[in-house]
């Protein structure tokens, strides 16, 4: 696709209206396609193969295409997951991201509460680096309005780096189907860590690269042969 002078996140957000918009014209028809977004520019060493995202993405409605990833001290003691605590997820700032305070200083939560998105409660996906996959009807976890505002906010003329960043971190928590309480409570029951948070018994591992983790990702034992 040629995108001239669009950014991913401006892509993304135009293809999401129309998709939305079909979808609802056409009656949820074709709810099962599943879609596979990925920017060609990134690593594909990084992640999945294309067929595994889109496998996965048919199972439960949304995949990641680049693998989870925390700093290799951390990867020694610890497996990176995809999901963060929610309070952590809505309160990351500009700032988390390039370590100095601006005047861009809204939280990832109130940015999608001001657009009119909705994102779990309990447990929050995250995929980094512009690739994932989704079926169709997974738009439907949010209104034409939110869509509409997205690509509003996105292609503005008042747009900024940190509507990119935050749209980036949004997608997974945008397309994702909820978790039951079930499933977050035996999720959360294998997390001994949460990157950047204290934990009894472990040092606290800090966000080492800004743009493959975020704060509040919760971690997981490493798996021991």
């Amino acid at each position: 696709v040629q995108v001239g002078n669009l950014t991913t996140q401006q892509v993304f957000a135009t293809l999401f209206q129309q998709i939305a918009q079909d979808y609802a014209d056409d009656g949820g028809q074709g709810g099962d396609d599943v879609l596979f977004f990925w920017h060609g520019g990134e690593n594909a060493k990084l992640g999945w193969n294309a067929a595994e995202v889109i496998n996965g993405a048919d199972v439960t409605g949304f995949a990641c295409k680049t693998k989870p990833f925390c700093a290799p001290r951390c990867r020694q003691r610890f497996q990176p997951t995809v999901l963060h605590l929610p309070d952590h997820w809505n309160g990351h700032t500009w700032k988390d991201d390039d370590g100095y305070d601006t005047k861009h200083n809204t939280t990832l939560g109130d940015w999608i509460q001001q657009l009119g998105g909705k994102v779990p409660g309990n447990l929050i996906p995250v995929c980094h680096g512009n690739g994932f996959a989704f079926r169709r009807k997974q738009v439907a976890l949010q209104s034409l309005d939110f869509w509409n505002a997205l690509y509003e906010r996105l292609t503005s003329k008042d747009v900024n780096h940190v509507d990119f960043l935050f749209a980036e971190r949004s997608w997974a928590a945008l397309l994702s189907t909820p978790l039951a309480a079930e499933q977050a409570d035996a999720l959360k029951g294998r997390m001994i860590s949460a990157l950047g948070i204290k934990f009894d018994g472990f040092p606290v591992y800090t966000v080492r690269h800004r743009r493959r983790e975020m704060t509040g990702m919760i971690l997981w034992d490493q798996p021991r042969d």
